[in-house]
C-alpha cells in the first residue's frame, strides 16, 4: 500500500519537538494538580490527608518528569508508513514498558513517604504488584491518549508540509512550461525576422534592377522605420490590435511604393477591437503570403483587404486578396504559414484556428483566437 507521505522526508526541527515536550510536561503537571485537590475535596475517609496528597503529587510528578520519554516514542514510532495492527502493538509494548519504568521510580518513594510521614509499615510485594495490576488499564490509556495526540499533530504538521512543497513543484513546473513556451514562440518569430527581410529584399532589388531607383530609395527609408518598429518590440509575444495594425501598415505602404495605384489596400477594423492583445507578427506573414502568391500574379485588379472583428468571446483576423487561378501555384518555404499556425497553437491550444476560403479571383485567410484584453493574465497552453 501505498503511503501518502514519507514520514523521513519531513522531518521536524528540535525546536518543534522541545515545544511539544513542554507541552504534555505542563499538561501532567496540571492533572496532577487537578487531581490532588479532586480526591482532597471529594474523599472524606482520609486516614492519612498529607500522605494522601503527598503521594498523588509524587505519582504525577513522576508522569510530568517522565513525559519526554512518551513524547519521544511517540516521534520514534508514528503511525504513518506502518500498518495499523503493527503500530498498536508496538506501542502497547512500549507503553507496558513505560508505566513498568513509572512504577519502579514510584515504589521507592512510596516507601519512602510512608516511613516518614505515616511511621507506618510498608506495603508488601504483593500488595505493590496488586496496585499495580489495578492502575495499569488506566495508566495504559493515558499513554496512548498522548501517542495518538503527538501523531495527530504530525498528520496535520507532515499534510501540510506536503501540500506546500506540491504546490511548489506545480508553480516550479508552470513556469518551466511558459518558460519553454516563451522560447519556442520566441524561436518561431526570430525565423521570420529573416524571412520577411529575404522577401523585401528581393522586392527591392527587382526595383533596382528595371531603374526605378526613387521607389527603390522609398521602400528601402520605409524598410527602415519598419525593423526600427520591429526592434523596438521584439521581445513582446503580444501586443494591441492597434499596434500589430500600424505595423502591418507600415508593411504595406512599402507593397503600395512598389506596386503603385495598381493595389488597394484596405483596413477595416472595429473600434473597441484596437484593445484587444494578438501575437506580435501574426498578420505580417499572411499579408506577405498574400502578396507574393496572390497579388504579385494578379493580372486584373490587385487588393489586399484586413479586418478585424469580436464575435462573442472570439477575435477573427482576416486577410482577403486578388488571386489569379490560372498562373499556376508558386512554391515558397513555408515558413511564415507554418510557424503562424505553430505559435497559434502554443499560446492558444486547440481554441485558435487558421483556415483558408479560396474563391474564383480571390483567397481569405481568416485566424480566430480567444478574445483578451491587455489588463487580463495569460495562459500558455502546455
Amino acid at each position: 500500500m501505498k503511503t501518502l507521505i514519507n514520514p523521513s522526508a519531513l522531518p521536524l526541527s528540535e525546536r518543534v519537538i522541545r515545544r511539544y515536550t513542554f507541552g504534555f510536561f505542563v499538561g501532567f503537571l496540571i492533572v496532577s494538580l487537578v487531581e490532588i485537590f479532586a480526591s482532597y475535596a471529594l474523599r472524606k475517609d482520609f486516614r492519612y490527608p498529607a500522605l494522601e496528597i503527598a503521594y498523588f503529587a509524587v505519582q504525577w510528578s513522576i508522569w510530568t518528569l517522565l513525559s519526554p520519554i512518551i513524547v519521544h516514542l511517540a516521534f520514534r514510532y508514528p503511525l504513518n508508513g506502518r500498518p495499523l495492527v503493527r503500530w498498536v502493538g508496538t506501542h502497547l509494548v512500549l507503553g507496558t514498558l513505560f508505566i513498568t519504568l513509572e512504577f519502579l521510580v514510584e515504589i521507592p518513594t512510596a516507601r519512602l513517604l510512608k516511613t516518614w510521614i505515616c511511621h507506618s509499615p510498608v506495603d508488601t510485594v504483593a500488595q505493590y504488584l496488586a496496585q499495580y495490576v489495578t492502575r495499569f488499564n488506566y495508566f495504559l490509556l493515558i499513554y496512548l491518549f498522548v501517542v495518538v495526540c503527538i501523531n495527530v499533530y504530525l498528520y496535520v504538521v507532515r499534510y501540510h508540509q506536503a501540500t506546500i512543497n506540491r504546490q511548489e513543484v506545480e508553480l516550479k513546473a508552470e513556469q518551466l512550461r511558459t518558460q519553454l513556451a516563451d522560447a519556442r514562440l520566441q524561436a518561431l518569430k526570430m525565423q521570420l525576422d529573416p524571412h520577411f527581410l529575404f522577401n523585401t529584399h528581393n522586392a527591392v532589388t527587382a526595383l533596382m534592377l528595371t531603374g526605378d531607383n526613387e521607389r527603390a530609395i522609398r521602400m528601402i527609408n520605409g524598410l527602415s522605420s519598419l525593423l526600427r518598429a520591429m526592434l523596438q518590440r521584439r521581445e513582446d509575444q503580444l501586443v494591441t490590435l492597434e499596434e500589430e495594425l500600424h505595423f502591418s501598415g507600415m508593411y504595406l505602404d512599402l507593397q503600395q511604393i512598389r506596386f503603385r495605384d495598381r493595389l488597394r489596400i484596405r483596413i477595416d477594423r472595429e473600434p473597441e477591437a484596437g484593445r484587444c492583445l494578438v501575437p506580435h507578427f501574426i498578420l505580417q506573414p499572411l499579408i506577405e503570403n498574400a502578396v507574393i502568391h496572390g497579388v504579385e500574379a494578379s493580372l486584373g485588379e490587385k487588393f489586399i483587404r484586413v479586418t478585424a472583428q469580436a464575435s462573442g468571446d472570439r477575435l477573427e483576423l482576416t486577410v482577403t486578396n486578388s488571386y489569379n487561378p490560372h498562373a499556376g501555384h508558386r512554391h515558397g518555404t513555408g515558413i511564415g504559414l507554418t510557424n503562424t499556425r505553430r505559435r497559434l497553437e502554443y499560446l492558444y491550444g486547440s481554441r485558435a484556428d487558421l483556415s483558408f476560403s479560396p474563391g474564383p479571383t480571390s483567397v481569405t485567410v481568416r485566424v480566430t483566437f480567444p478574445l483578451r484584453f491587455a489588463d487580463q493574465p495569460l495562459t500558455v497552453e502546455a
